[in-house]
């Protein structure tokens, strides 16, 4: 692929990105080697600092734990100094503040590309794989609802407290009756079965999945997307990418995946079927997670 690659850091003044001051670069310039090398076995006296950071190595890779992040550790949940100085540490590091980041930007991009086919179509079909909480996809289906236009939403996750979390979420809004929610317990491969044939999708979210999937994997779930996707339909998945905290949450958080670079992406939509310049790539202000926008 000689084509220049488009991939930018996103800077949106209006989404509140989190970013680090002066002064919390240099604290973290002696603060970082050191979490990462302690080893696995201070696991359980790290649990002990702050509850919900004990909860996090606990939950590692669910949708508890993000959400726990997404919330930025409750703070008002913290009860002395000794907790206020653990919780500086467990949760204002780079990779609670990207993976926060990525949620506004998905959410973004997903209000973004839901008020696109609301102008264009009678009807939108979404479906969100490995759905998780399902934060990203309510929040943008709250921001652009649409009395008139009927919006299909499929939540697909193995998780059965997942899908519990996001219906607990959705009974907290207030979603016209032309929207339409459902949830399947199945894996990231088997969505095609919860279609009728040439019942095709226009907008396919995936989050927070692929970070723990190898490449050949991937390129087969890009492959079956785009087969499923309708003409102009998009996808809009993630990954994170290697960066200085790795060791610490490999190794004392427990929380293993796999890092890539967005050029990783690019090469596997682009075998799936997706044309070179229908794919669009952004990366948040903390340089750690990118987000892929993929058109067919």
């Amino acid at each position: 692929m000689n084509q220049k690659i488009p991939i930018g850091v996103d800077l949106d003044p209006t989404l509140g990105y989190e970013r680090n001051s002066r002064i919390r670069d240099i604290f973290n310039f002696f603060l970082i080697p050191i979490l990462n090398i302690l080893p696995g076995s201070l696991r359980g006296l790290v649990k002990k600092t702050h509850q919900l950071a004990g909860e996090i190595i606990d939950k590692a890779t669910s949708h508890e734990a993000l959400e726990i992040l997404y919330k930025e550790g409750e703070p008002h949940k913290t009860r002395n100094i000794i907790q206020s100085l653990f919780y500086y540490i467990w949760f204002t590091t780079n990779n609670p503040k990207a993976i926060r980041n990525r949620l506004r930007l998905v959410t973004r991009e997903l209000s973004n590309e839901l008020s696109r086919k609301f102008k264009d179509r009678k009807g939108v079909r979404l479906l969100s794989i490995a759905s998780g909480s399902a934060r990203a996809v309510v929040d943008s289906l709250q921001k652009t609802t649409q009395k008139e236009i009927r919006c299909s939403t499929l939540f697909l996750d193995k998780n059965e407290k997942a899908h519990q979390y996001g219906k607990d979420l959705l009974r907290k809004k207030n979603f016209p009756p032309n929207y339409n929610f459902n949830w399947v317990g199945d894996t990231a491969s088997n969505f095609p079965k919860y279609y009728k044939e040439k019942e095709e999708l226009d907008i396919i979210e995936m989050v927070g999945l692929l970070d723990y999937f190898v490449d050949k994997k991937i390129e087969e779930i890009f492959s079956l997307i785009y087969q499923n996707l309708s003409l102009e339909g998009v996808l809009i998945t993630a990954n994170i990418r290697d960066n200085a905290e790795r060791p610490f949450l490999t190794n004392l958080v427990g929380w293993k995946m796999i890092y890539r670079e967005p050029e990783d992406f690019y090469r596997m939509a682009f075998k799936a079927g997706f044309k070179k310049e229908n794919i669009k790539i952004l990366i948040e202000p903390m340089k750690i997670h990118f987000v892929m926008i993929a058109r067919k």
